[in-house]
């Protein structure tokens, strides 16, 4: 019994420590990036959408307990990518710009409304608040099934006894 916890424990703690792992990095390349990028760039703001989307994802995962070394790897791979994307995005709209319009505009989404902007930056919000808020319901579900089995007694200590 003793080996099995200690083997238990051991998973556990590599999982936490893989999961701080993965948002030190996810943070320290986001802030990287945004450090690289002008404070009004519209990919300034995806970047700090993109710590709001990790966390719901996470959540999510958690909630359904898909959550293992791979996945948190995978997860921390898949969000570092988005972020050097955005960097590329930005560099590529700083020459799209120039090569248009003679940067007459200093972003090729310059040309797009503020108010369409905003809309598609409230509508990531909505989109992670519903994914962490369905984790975080679906972890709530987790805990309460076993604070049930705990105060019950599990089924199998019922059958043997």
């Amino acid at each position: 019994m003793e080996t099995n916890f200690d083997e238990n424990t051991r998973k556990l703690i590599a999982l936490v420590a893989m999961i701080a792992l993965g948002g030190v990095l996810l943070v320290v390349i986001g802030e990287v990036a945004k450090s690289i990028m002008p404070g009004d760039a519209l990919y300034f703001s995806l970047v700090d959408k993109t710590y709001i989307i990790a966390v719901a994802v996470f959540m999510l995962m958690l909630g359904l307990n898909r959550i293992s070394m791979t996945s948190v790897r995978d997860m921390t791979a898949i969000f570092v990518l988005v972020v050097i994307c955005l960097v590329a995005l930005w560099q590529v709209d700083k020459v799209m710009s120039g090569l248009l319009w003679n940067g007459m505009y200093p972003t090729v989404y310059g040309r797009i409304p503020a108010r369409y902007v905003a809309i598609i930056l409230q509508a990531i919000d909505v989109i992670a608040i519903v994914v962490g808020g369905l984790g975080a319901f679906l972890v709530l579900l987790k805990l309460l099934d076993r604070v049930r089995d705990t105060l019950a007694g599990s089924k199998k200590e019922i059958k043997n006894n």
